[in-house]
């Protein structure tokens, strides 16, 4: 048992926790900024939406397995990896939450909300693709072409979905169907990775010509003021979401595959699910707790870094004490290193 633990620690691709926890650490920041400051003083659209969709295709890379993919455990592994840690901390974190914001608290409206998938949109939305993902690869046989078309059809679908706005669609219908054209992404990448991997003789060249749309579209993006909100879904303009998201996420990996190891972003990126259940409650509570010390936001963006470091630390710590007192809440009896 021992050496077959060996064995999966020794084959684990640093890289993709290395993605996950820069994806993770730029959700935390986007946080911070948004509650120390009071408004996105960084541009959402500068870099949260590809945090957000990264993520869905490294979802999506996890789900190949070269030995053969089978249903039943992939379910579990769902059920356990994102549903138990959903119900678990979002049902936990309600009554500080509502006190936190000002909010009356009902136990039956809490409970719908847990019940419904709207008290975390992103787990929610995560946890039903890949169950609708993992159906389709049972289908379809892990056919590529296949997938990819499921994929594209989920994302159809959800531009075809009305603006859903305040509630949002039951277990964020829309994400979810958006999500799995990037689970689809990262499934074929995974599955025909080597050969992908063999045509980029020159990994510079590669890294500048994907440059140039990204970059391209993210000036677009700012200068025009054009929305690309995942949450509540709000895209003015679908190609060039695409665009942005795909290459930013092919920008990403490309990058962190080729980087020394980077022992802070992959502990992180382990450790993601537990970072983002409290990415929204340790910053606010650091921000109201440096307002009340005299520390408010100034206008000078500089402080917004420290007080983000704070937050980090703050959070690294929580999400630590969880994974090692508490692993059961994720799904797990440990985590390894």
């Amino acid at each position: 048992m021992e050496k077959s633990e060996t064995a999966m620690v020794s084959k684990r691709k640093h890289w993709v926790d290395v993605v996950r926890g820069i994806c993770m650490t730029a959700i935390l920041y986007d946080h911070t900024d948004i509650y120390y400051s009071d408004t996105n003083v960084l541009p959402y659209e500068l870099y949260v939406p590809n945090a957000l969709t990264a993520f869905f295709v490294l979802s999506g890379y996890l789900m190949y397995k070269r030995s053969g993919f089978c249903l039943k455990n992939k379910v579990k592994s769902i059920m356990k990896g994102l549903l138990l840690p959903y119900l678990i901390f979002t049902i936990a974190m309600a009554l500080p939450k509502s006190l936190a914001h000002g909010l009356s608290f009902n136990i039956a409206d809490m409970l719908i909300n847990v019940l419904s998938g709207k008290a975390s949109w992103f787990v929610a939305a995560l946890f039903i693709a890949e169950m609708l993902f993992s159906i389709a690869i049972r289908l379809t046989k892990g056919r590529t072409i296949a997938l990819l078309a499921v994929g594209t059809i989920g994302l159809i679908a959800s531009t075809l979905m009305p603006y859903a706005g305040e509630p949002p669609f039951p277990w964020q219908a829309d994400n979810a169907l958006q999500a799995m054209f990037y689970l689809s992404i990262g499934y074929a990448y995974h599955k025909h990775e080597e050969t992908i991997d063999g045509c980029i003789t020159s990994p510079p060249l590669a890294i500048g010509l994907l440059s140039v749309p990204f970059v391209g579209i993210k000036t677009w993006e700012m200068y025009y003021d054009v929305s690309m909100t995942e949450w509540y879904i709000n895209i003015d303009c679908y190609p060039m979401f695409l665009i942005d998201t795909v290459c930013g996420a092919a920008l990403l990996i490309l990058i962190c595959k080729r980087l020394p190891r980077m022992r802070l972003m992959e502990w992180t990126g382990i450790r993601s699910l537990g970072f983002y259940f409290l990415c929204g409650g340790v910053p606010l509570t650091v921000s109201m707790a440096l307002q009340r010390l005299g520390f408010a936001y100034n206008g000078c963006y500089l402080t917004v870094l420290p007080v983000f470091i704070i937050v980090y630390i703050l959070t690294a710590i929580l999400v630590w004490a969880l994974y090692k007192y508490v692993p059961f809440v994720f799904g797990k009896w440990r985590i390894k290193s």
